[in-house]
C-alpha cells in the first residue's frame, strides 16, 4: 500500500497537477491590468452583463453609427474574419447593417443586397448556451433568405465549447462547416488571432475620430482584463474536476495539511542545528512554532538578538537590541557597521530587517549558511570592539 508521502509526491509529479498550478501561478501573476480612468469599469454593473458587450460591438460594428467612419470598422473586422479560414468577400457588405437581438441572434451582420450574412454570438461573460442555440440562429438567418457566411462564437479566452448535445447530425455539420471559435484576448500577440490584437487594437490605430478611437482603447483594456481575471476561475474549474476524486480530494487536503506545517518543521530543523553552535549567542529557543530567538547575548549593557520568523514562502531574518534602547544606545547598528553588513539590513521599529528576505525553497540552504556567517562575523565584531 502506497505511504502518505508516496501519495503526496505522486500528486505533486503529476503531469496534469504540476500543469494546473503552472497555470494558476502564471495567471495570478498577470491579474493586474491597470486600466486607468476607464468609462466601463465606472458602470462596472453593466460591464459583466452579456447584453453590454453585444451592444458594444454592434455599435463599433454598424456601419451606420455616428463615429462618422463609414464601414471601416466592420472591413477590418471582415478582413480579421477572414484570418480565421473564412471565405469572405468584402464588396458583399458594403450596404451591411447590423443589428441586435433580431431573431434572439447577439448580433447580426446582413446585406440586404447581397443577401450574405455574419452571426455573431456573445460569449464573453461565458453564458451558457440556450437549446440548439446556434442551429435555431442558422435557421432563423436562412429562413429570411439570406446566405450564412460565418457563426463567429466569441468567448473571451480559450475556454469554452458551444454545447451541441441537442443538436442532429446535419446540424452538427452544417454549424461546424460555418463556426469559427474565437477568442476576445490572448496573451499572444504574434497571431493576431484573437479580437483583442486581430481587431480592436487595429481599429483603435486606424481611427480617426476621437470619439471612437477613445472608445477602441479602453474597450481595448476592459477585455484585457476581464480576459486575465477570469483564467484563474478557468483554472480552478479544471481543478475542481480533478478534486471531484476522493482519493485526489485527500490527497490534495493532506498536502495542504503538510505545507501549513511545514515551516514549524523548518524551524526545528534550525533548532536542532544550532543548538550547540549558537555562539555568540547564549542560547537558541523557539519562541512560536516558527520563530526562533538566537538571545542571551548581554553585551554594553544591551541584550542582543536574533528574531528568525518562518513563513510558508520567506524566511524572515531580524538582528536588534532587545533592551530597546537601541534609539539611544546604536548598538546594533554599530555592529552590524563592524561587520560590513549594514547596507543589507533596513531599519524597522525594533531594530533591523535583512532585505531581501530568504525566499522558501530555493534560498533554504542559503538562510543556514547565512545564519552560521552571520554569528561567525558577529563573534568577530564583538572581539574587535570589546567584550
Amino acid at each position: 500500500m502506497e505511504s502518505t508521502v508516496e501519495k503526496v509526491a505522486a500528486f505533486v509529479c503529476d503531469e496534469h497537477s504540476r500543469k494546473l498550478t503552472s497555470e494558476y501561478g502564471a495567471a495570478l501573476e498577470k491579474r493586474n491590468v491597470d486600466i486607468g480612468l476607464n468609462p466601463f469599469a465606472i458602470v462596472s454593473d453593466l460591464y459583466y452583463r452579456e447584453n453590454f458587450h453585444s451592444d458594444v460591438l454592434r455599435v463599433l460594428l454598424n456601419p451606420n453609427t455616428p463615429h462618422g467612419e463609414g464601414g471601416k470598422y466592420l472591413q477590418l473586422f471582415l478582413r480579421f474574419l477572414k484570418s480565421h479560414n473564412l471565405s469572405l468577400n468584402e464588396a458583399d457588405y458594403q450596404s451591411a447593417d447590423v443589428t441586435r437581438e433580431e431573431g434572439r441572434i447577439d448580433v447580426l451582420i446582413k446585406d440586404d443586397t447581397s443577401m450574405k450574412a455574419i452571426i455573431l454570438e456573445n460569449k464573453i461573460n461565458d453564458a451558457g448556451d440556450t437549446h440548439r442555440q446556434l442551429p435555431s440562429y442558422l435557421q432563423f438567418v436562412t429562413g429570411k433568405g439570406y446566405t450564412c457566411e460565418a457563426i463567429i462564437y466569441l468567448r473571451l479566452h480559450q475556454y469554452g465549447e458551444p454545447d451541441t448535445t441537442d443538436w442532429t447530425k446535419d446540424e452538427v455539420a452544417m454549424v461546424g462547416a460555418l463556426r469559427r471559435i474565437v477568442n476576445a484576448y490572448t496573451d499572444d500577440e504574434e497571431t493576431g488571432a484573437s479580437l483583442f490584437h486581430g481587431w480592436i487594437v487595429k481599429c483603435h490605430k486606424a481611427a480617426e475620430n476621437a470619439d471612437a478611437k477613445y472608445l477602441f482603447k479602453h474597450y481595448a483594456a476592459l477585455i484585457k482584463q476581464l480576459a486575465r481575471e477570469a483564467i484563474p476561475k478557468q483554472t480552478m474549474k479544471q481543478f475542481y474536476e480533478l478534486m471531484l476524486d476522493v482519493d485526489k480530494f485527500r490527497t490534495a487536503e493532506t498536502l495542504s495539511t503538510m505545507l501549513d506545517g511545514l515551516p514549524s518543521y523548518r524551524a526545528a530543523n534550525i533548532i536542532d542545528r544550532f543548538t550547540n553552535r549558537s555562539a555568540p549567542f547564549q542560547r537558541i529557543k523557539l519562541y512560536a512554532p516558527n520563530h526562533i530567538l538566537f538571545t542571551d547575548r548581554f553585551w554594553r549593557g544591551g541584550k542582543l538578538q536574533i528574531d528568525l520568523v518562518l513563513e510558508r514562502d520567506v524566511s524572515r531574518f531580524h538582528f536588534w537590541d532587545a533592551m530597546g534602547q537601541e534609539a539611544a544606545e546604536h548598538r546594533a547598528e554599530l555592529l552590524l557597521k563592524e561587520m560590513s553588513s549594514f547596507e543589507a539590513y533596513s531599519p524597522c521599529d525594533l531594530g533591523f530587517d535583512k532585505s531581501p528576505h530568504f525566499k522558501f525553497p530555493a534560498e533554504e540552504r542559503a538562510l543556514f549558511d547565512y545564519i552560521e556567517a552571520f554569528n561567525n562575523a558577529l563573534g568577530d565584531a564583538l572581539t574587535r570592539l570589546g567584550e
